[in-house]
């Protein structure tokens, strides 16, 4: 019974000291309840503080529950770069093959035109024994090869009439396009200052402001063009995009006609975004590549027309029409395409989503103003020749280049000060004010452990002594 006794009186003792300690603390909350003698009081001061640290937990786990999404916010930033790359230009020749060449190695492909046809359309027979293409014919061209449109092709290659501005580099082609994405309408195309699948570099100009040059000038000369189809208008399917693709102009570009002059007036906007974790995880695609000894695609559309071009190469030797990553491989058939869809899907359809949005993008703008041919002519012999012909000019614009910029919602030192913030509001409790509250505790923890074990010590004393 005695030491039930003293046992409680250590345990009171104790109690009131670490009593004693809380009131000393500079935390006011802790301070004000250890001080409070009224039991009500005591309750109410104790409620109001369990009722501001659920606030706190509850906005702080709110917070973190967002700032573990990694949330971005766009900076805006206007720059004038003295240099920049050099966007790629593919076009594509409309009116694919040449009728004779056609009639030349496919025969049986072709019969003499009628009255009827040559009545309507004149310029379509040259002669009176014309040879004109079967409506069976067009089956076949939907299934022409590369090295059967090297053929019969109207190769742009001999109406390229004039190329200024970067005369140094070559064209790439022809490759084949076409206008649906079942191989329907095929057409030779070529591109211009693209570096797909290779090492080099963009080709970079200087930019300048002073004198409002087009960078570079082409003259398309369709005089030669022999139509295939009676009554095809002629003309150029025409496209500006990124150095880093291959494109089709059909899909993406602008159909120029004869006769006119086209102005293209390109404005550029950049994209930089942030890989993973944060939300926009992108791919640094340029770093790929350079670890890749120069190889590879070097943006996310090129990425997935790489796992095209790998899928139908593994699977069925060849290459669909609407893949445009570069290849040596034959086009696929549409049955072929359409047999093998599910596998095709199967195996390709992952690869495509991994390839995800790259880091640093660019977005070429286009503003086209046309005129006409004639109205630079000066007289009838002139214009008989400008009228076939179709030229093109390409402005860099001189003035800012936009540039939106990803960056992390949250720094460290934000996150800090967002923290600190909520401590503040629910608990009023200052740097210093939370270092002497630990310290506190520290000192009561250390003050119990030292009493129990000194409790602990007497009574194995006292236990010794009465055994003896």
């Amino acid at each position: 019974m005695e030491s039930r006794t003293k046992s409680q009186l250590e345990r009171q003792w104790t109690r009131k000291q670490s009593i004693q300690m809380l009131r000393k603390t500079s935390l006011t909350a802790v301070s004000s309840i250890a001080s409070t003698k009224g039991t009500s009081e005591k309750v109410f001061k104790v409620l109001v503080l369990l009722f501001c640290l659920v606030g706190f937990l509850f906005q702080s786990v709110t917070f973190f529950s967002y700032y573990y999404e990694y949330p971005t916010s766009v900076d805006t930033y206007i720059e004038k770069p003295h240099y920049t790359e050099m966007p790629g230009i593919t076009f594509c020749n409309t009116n694919g093959i040449n009728k004779t060449k056609f009639c030349s190695v496919y025969p049986e492909e072709c019969h003499l035109a009628s009255k009827s046809l040559c009545s309507k359309y004149p310029s379509y027979c040259k002669a009176n024994k014309t040879l004109v293409p079967k409506n069976s014919s067009f089956s076949k061209i939907d299934e022409m090869t590369l090295e059967e449109f090297l053929e019969v092709g109207n190769k742009v290659e001999l109406s390229f009439r004039k190329l200024s501005g970067f005369n140094d580099t070559d064209l790439k082609g022809p490759f084949i396009r076409a206008k649906t994405i079942e191989g329907y309408g095929r057409m030779g195309c070529y591109s211009w200052l693209t570096v797909v699948d290779t090492p080099d570099d963009p080709y970079m100009i200087n930019r300048t402001s002073v004198i409002h040059e087009p960078v570079a000038k082409l003259t398309f000369d369709l005089s030669n063009d022999d139509q295939f189809i009676p009554g095809q208008k002629a003309g150029i399917y025409f496209s500006v995009h990124s150095p880093f693709v291959d494109d089709n102009p059909y899909e993406n570009g602008h159909f120029f006609k004869t006769g006119r002059v086209y102005k293209m007036h390109i404005s550029m906007e950049k994209e930089i975004l942030l890989p993973e974790p944060y939300q926009t995880n992108c791919t640094n695609y340029t770093e790929l590549w350079l670890n890749n000894n120069r190889t590879g695609p070097r943006i996310q559309e090129m990425c997935q027309h790489k796992c095209i071009l790998d899928t139908d190469s593994k699977f069925l030797n060849c290459s669909s029409i609407f893949g445009l990553y570069p290849h040596n491989l034959r086009i696929c058939s549409h049955e072929e395409i359409e047999n093998n869809m599910e596998i095709l899907l199967r195996y390709g359809y992952p690869c495509v989503q991994n390839c995800k949005d790259d880091c640093a993008k660019t977005k070429y703008l286009e503003v086209v103003k046309k005129q006409f041919i004639s109205e630079l002519t000066r007289n009838e012999e002139e214009y008989e020749h400008a009228k076939k012909l179709i030229k093109v000019e390409i402005y860099l614009k001189d003035s800012e280049v936009v540039t939106f910029r990803h960056r992390p919602r949250y720094l460290y030192v934000e996150t800090f000060s967002t923290v600190g913030g909520f401590i503040g509001i629910w608990l009023g409790i200052s740097l210093i004010q939370l270092t002497d509250f630990i310290e506190t505790l520290a000192r009561i923890l250390k003050f119990i452990y030292e009493s129990r074990k000194k409790s602990k010590f007497e009574a194995k004393i006292h236990r010794n002594f009465a055994n003896n």
